[in-house]
């Protein structure tokens, strides 16, 4: 069952839980400013969290989202995250109005290409509802203190350390399995390893 956590007027819900709140509350949508943080997440806009929260625009009087990577695979994640604050008022209606006016497709329409200055012109669209920062620019950060610890592991446990470094999955003697879906992934878990314990799903189990 999922959880609002309150704090004074402020709720707080993670992103895979928005289709539920959408549903829940419906047309009485009972929120006038709504948040998002790493909004790059809603940059599909077939997926059910997108179209839950697209409900939600002409109910909310204002909407902020934050990212730090607003476009990791290219422009054409913009469309949907701009939607979301706009309904398609600066870069269309639809992705498809969207794809047909900045990009250039290949002959079966799967890769799309951003035509000439497309770059340029979707910025310059979108830049009176755009903030953006560059840490460079605003953060002074001290040097950098790297505190090296060794950590020697047994023979046994330091064999399913390579083994899960290696393969990115291992089996544990509780028949749980582990495994990394990324680099990023890994490393974590590799630390978590190291640490005498591991995260065996998203639930807290160890």
């Amino acid at each position: 069952m999922a959880q609002l956590h309150r704090e004074a007027d402020v709720y707080v819900i993670n992103r895979e839980n928005v289709e539920w709140l959408v549903n829940l509350y419906g047309k009485k949508w009972p929120f006038d400013c709504v948040i998002v943080d790493e909004s790059s997440s809603f940059k599909n806009p077939s997926s059910r969290r997108f179209k839950a929260l697209r409900k939600t625009i002409n109910l909310t009087e204002y909407c902020v989202l934050l990212t730090g990577t607003p476009s990791p695979n290219g422009l054409l994640d913009l469309w949907a995250q701009y939607y979301l604050l706009d309904s398609g008022e600066r870069l269309g209606r639809t992705m498809t109005a969207y794809k047909q006016r900045f990009f250039e497709s290949d002959y079966m329409g799967y890769k799309f290409t951003p035509r000439k200055n497309a770059s340029n012109n979707i910025y310059e669209l979108v830049n009176d509802i755009t903030l953006s920062m560059q840490a460079s620019d605003y953060l002074e950060l001290p040097e950098r203190l790297d505190s090296v610890v060794t950590v020697n592991l047994p023979p046994k446990q330091l064999k399913a350390y390579k083994e899960l470094e290696k393969e990115f999955i291992i089996e544990l003697e509780c028949e749980s399995e582990i495994e990394a879906a990324n680099a990023a992934t890994l490393a974590n878990k590799l630390l978590q390893f190291s640490n005498g314990a591991i995260y065996t799903d998203e639930n807290g189990n160890w």
